[in-house]
């Protein structure tokens, strides 16, 4: 099990995608002068969820090329933190994050975050027999889920099939992920999960390619809370003139994973709680070319997809 950390303090929303920098709420802080070469300089550690560390490594020896790495079990990270929280390696690790606002009449309010942190340790001390240090942090994945699961969570302090629970912690997925933060990491850039953006040069391509589309977008959020299948799915691409393909979740990541030399494109849409991101990423390369946040906002919508044509319709204009 990853720890559940309570607080009863209220931040930004976080949208389900990534954040590369040096934190992922609040606003965009980029990494201090000399950070980079400070991450080349650590063994990265995975902590292994659900995946078998085969699985993990087979991704790793194909995208993760920032600095050394080692995959370990949550249950060896747990039994021996002292040995992997040192200053000379940064962390992978799933947490989640359960955060209240209470209103000024009385009413609480509890929102769920779970995100795949990345991040070094700096002035770590030994208390009462556990580990102090502080957390410097490279990137986040936050993630989405099914609604009754994600609210079980909560209910219950603790954590069940994470790739049944949650809708984009698949081995292709995450393949895709860490190659997006290695490439930010080794040209130095930075991502923002707030941002609505997208690639001119590299969104013209959906004029012409296949976009494919997992099918849990097949459900439908109501109120954010539960989660019912859309009685017709293809009414969300009513605004999209493009070519787009159906796929299932498990065809999706397999294709992802066996790599190959074409470029190809997949719509993702994650909810955590009251947000939503679109994204389009290219499956080959885990470049994300299109973006788009939205707070306030329960549902995958028809004018979504018309956004993205129009990003679309846009790129190809000289």
């Amino acid at each position: 099990m990853f720890g559940l950390i309570i607080a009863t303090s209220f931040f930004a929303p976080a949208a389900a995608q990534i954040s590369v920098g040096r934190d992922k709420v609040g606003s965009l802080e980029k990494f201090k002068k000399g950070e980079y070469d400070i991450i080349k300089s650590k063994t990265s550690i995975f902590v292994n969820d659900d995946f078998t560390i085969d699985e993990m490594e087979t991704i790793l020896k194909q995208v993760w090329t920032i600095n050394p790495y080692k995959v370990i079990s949550r249950e060896e990270f747990e039994k021996n933190a002292s040995k992997y929280v040192t200053e000379n390696n940064a962390i992978w690790k799933m947490n989640a994050l359960l955060k209240t606002k209470t209103s000024q009449k009385g009413f609480t309010s509890e929102y769920l975050y779970v995100y795949y942190e990345y991040f070094y340790p700096t002035d770590i001390k030994e208390k009462k027999k556990k580990l102090d240090y502080d957390t410097n942090e490279i990137a986040a994945i936050f993630m989405g889920g099914n609604t009754d699961a994600m609210w079980e969570m909560v209910r219950k302090v603790k954590f069940g099939d994470l790739q049944e629970d949650l809708y984009n912690y698949q081995l292709g997925y995450v393949k895709n992920y860490l190659q997006y933060v290695n490439n930010l990491l080794v040209n130095q850039g930075t991502s923002w999960v707030y941002d609505t953006d997208y690639d001119k040069a590299k969104v013209k391509e959906l004029a012409t390619k296949t976009i494919y589309v997992p099918e849990y977008l097949k459900t439908k959020s109501i109120w954010g809370y539960k989660d019912k299948d859309r009685l017709n799915p293809d009414e969300l691409f009513e605004k999209y003139p493009y070519k787009y393909e159906w796929i299932s979740d498990e065809a999706l990541n397999k294709k992802i994973l066996a790599g190959g030399s074409e470029d190809f494109y997949y719509v993702f849409y994650t909810k955590v709680n009251g947000q939503k991101m679109v994204t389009v990423t290219n499956g080959k390369n885990g470049d994300v070319i299109y973006k788009d946040y939205q707070t306030m906002s329960y549902q995958l919508k028809p004018k979504d997809l018309g956004e993205l044509a129009d990003a679309v319709k846009k790129s190809l204009k000289k």
